[in-house]
């Protein structure tokens, strides 16, 4: 809504009769080109007053929404705020509020409502530390402004931010003020301890319940998105709930980079181009500079050239307030090639530039462990366990601490590292970090003994696993997992594995740093067994946009190496499409391998030449 000038109407409107008469007053609304005009009458009741206000259309018929209040002599204000919220509640039922979360209008303060509004329209550029304090001014303007208190957690938890305390008790101490819709989406993602497949399907029929609510929608796509491949379901699957929330909030921040990595990781490059043209013909903002970016990538792949560093960078520029208000994404970011569309290289060389010209400075922390997990994605596993000293301290979030140790176990197992190599990471990221939770100890304990079933030294896992003595779903995820990676190590038999992963998918509990070793193991021996297909619900872990830090850091590292394994799977089960997309994602991104990881590119890149016919690849 938009108001005209509001001197303009006063000094025509004194030129004209008064009281004034809606004829002149429609007329008046259509010269100062409104397109509908609120009138009505102000009179004396009693020691105050009362204003009885309708909101008619310029062209004429009867008023579509009508508002009634009354205040002391001086209380101006509260009149006009009281009338204003009435009014407004009824405008936006018949159409589209400016805010898909204002289902009703739970404040008279029409300062509040302003505050919330502007704090819509920084977070649709991301501007996430203006939309914040935007929000937060609206609740300290009125403490009982449910949706303000809801915009603001939500958005906290988006950037990967700890709750505000404060505002999550006013929250749910207001919640009965929120929409219907909203209360119903609230119990769903209150209950972040449930099971993904109980969230996913409770999203779901919530969705369907109703289906002109967007965030429902996009909650959906987001859960499908950031968890399902993790759960086995495939990320593709999120697309109809996309489509649907671009119809009703299409200008919420992300769907363009949501849409990117779902269209991207099914190979649709005819969808993701249309889906990238309408965006980049939009306003400017964050989806507009993303959707230019991927055009770039689309056009530099479709001419076999890198993607050009300007079209990173501008997408960046968007992205630096949002990195400087949650540092925990750069190094998602940074770390991102394999879902970024670029080769290592690309990404390598970019960074690189950027870091030259200070624009990570004070984010040196989050971009060290995004260039290292980059380091591991090309295939150069010592120089990116080298690099993660560097992380190993008293102060940074566990997660983090134990990165050296927990990529130093997994290549061990995997063979890019010596037995000797990992066990010296592991030592100095114990040293340095002496002080771990509960459930820490047990993910070292769990490393650990990984490195023992890489050197086939059975006593040394029978001793890592009794040093795990955390009760919680993960502490005892992890416990079982040792004696299953033994018995698949030393049989070939994947009996007890898959069953602990898929119990675990069903109930929750998954331990991130087991998800590169169990699906490797898994896709490798249904390969082996014959059943290539079914390796993929396995294999499609990485492609899922995990946020969190445990998480991320083991797909960045570990994605490249897992699209070579989906690549094998996909060749051995007849998915000649598949097979290359994987192999030449593989093939992309390790593009300056370690000597141990070197044949897997050479066998790459030999399957893709004889796949596609093409001698040169």
């Amino acid at each position: 809504l938009r108001a005209t000038d509001a001197m303009g109407v006063l000094m025509r409107a004194q030129k004209l009769p008064q009281p004034l008469p809606l004829a002149d007053a429609r007329a008046l609304a259509s010269d100062l080109g409104a397109k509908s005009v609120v009138h009505g009458a102000l009179v004396q009741e009693g020691s105050g007053v009362r204003a009885d206000v309708a909101l008619y259309r310029v062209e004429g018929g009867d008023a579509i929404a009508r508002a009634s209040a009354t205040a002391p002599r001086d209380g101006i204000r509260t009149l006009t705020d009281s009338l204003t919220a009435q009014l407004l509640r009824q405008v936006w039922r018949r159409g589209a509020a400016p805010s898909p979360f204002l289902a009703d209008v739970a404040t008279s303060s029409m300062d509040a409502l302003r505050a919330f509004l502007e704090g819509e329209q920084h977070f649709q550029r991301l501007y996430v530390d203006s939309a914040l304090a935007s929000y937060t001014r609206a609740l300290q303007l009125d403490s009982m402004f449910a949706q303000a208190a809801f915009r603001l957690d939500y958005v906290r938890n988006w950037a990967l931010m700890p709750p505000d305390t404060a505002a999550r008790a006013q929250l749910l101490r207001n919640s009965s003020r929120l929409a219907p819709r909203d209360q119903a989406w609230l119990n769903i993602h209150r209950r972040l301890s449930l099971p993904f497949a109980v969230r996913l399907d409770s999203g779901r029929a919530l969705a369907a319940r109703y289906p002109d609510f967007g965030l429902a929608q996009y909650s959906v796509a987001d859960d499908i998105i950031h968890s399902g491949p993790t759960y086995g379901v495939a990320i593709t699957d999120a697309l109809p709930y996309l489509d649907r929330a671009d119809v009703l909030t299409p200008n919420q921040p992300d769907l363009i980079w949501h849409r990117s990595m779902v269209l991207m990781a099914g190979h649709d490059t005819a969808r993701f181009r249309a889906n990238i043209e309408q965006q980049a013909a939009g306003p400017l903002g964050a989806a507009r500079s993303q959707a230019v970016y991927f055009r770039s990538v689309l056009d530099a792949r479709a001419r076999q050239r890198p993607t050009p560093a300007s079209a990173f960078g501008t997408m960046m520029g968007d992205f630096m307030p949002l990195l400087r208000a949650a540092p925990q994404l750069s190094w998602i970011v940074v770390g991102g090639a394999p879902v970024l569309g670029m080769s290592g290289q690309q990404m390598d060389s970019i960074t690189g530039e950027m870091e030259r010209s200070g624009a990570y400075t004070g984010l040196e922390l989050p971009h060290g462990l995004g260039a290292s997990s980059l380091a591991a994605s090309r295939g150069q596993f010592v120089a990116a366990s080298s690099r993660l000293a560097a992380v190993e301290r008293p102060d940074v979030p566990e997660p983090i601490a134990l990165a050296g140790a927990r990529l130093a176990a997994i290549s061990a197992w995997m063979g890019f590292l010596t037995i000797e190599q990992a066990d010296s990471v592991l030592v100095r990221a114990r040293a340095r970090r002496p002080q771990l939770s509960s459930i820490a100890q047990a993910e070292f304990a769990w490393l650990d003994g990984l490195i023992g079933v890489a050197a086939a030294d059975s006593a040394r896992v029978v001793r890592a696993a009794a040093a795990n003595t955390d009760t919680s779903k993960q502490g005892r995820f992890l416990a079982q997992s040792l004696p299953s990676l033994w018995r698949e190590r030393r049989t070939g038999l994947i009996d007890s594995l898959q069953a602990l992963e898929d119990r675990t998918i069903a109930a929750a509990g998954l331990h991130a740093a087991a998800l590169p070793v169990h699906r490797l193991a898994l896709g490798r021996a249904l390969v082996k067994q014959g059943s290539p297909a079914r390796a993929e619900r396995y294999l499609q872990w990485p492609d899922a946009m995990t946020n969190s830090l445990r998480g991320t850091s083991v797909q960045s590292q570990f994605a490249s190496v897992t699209a070579y394994e989906r690549g094998l799977a996909a060749e051995a089960a007849g998915d000649r499409a598949n097979a290359i997309m994987f192999f030449q994602r593989f093939v992309e991104i390790a593009d300056a391998p370690d000597p141990p990881v070197r044949p897997l590119v050479e066998n790459a890149k030999a399957r893709l030449a004889k796949l596609t016919g093409d001698s040169r690849k």
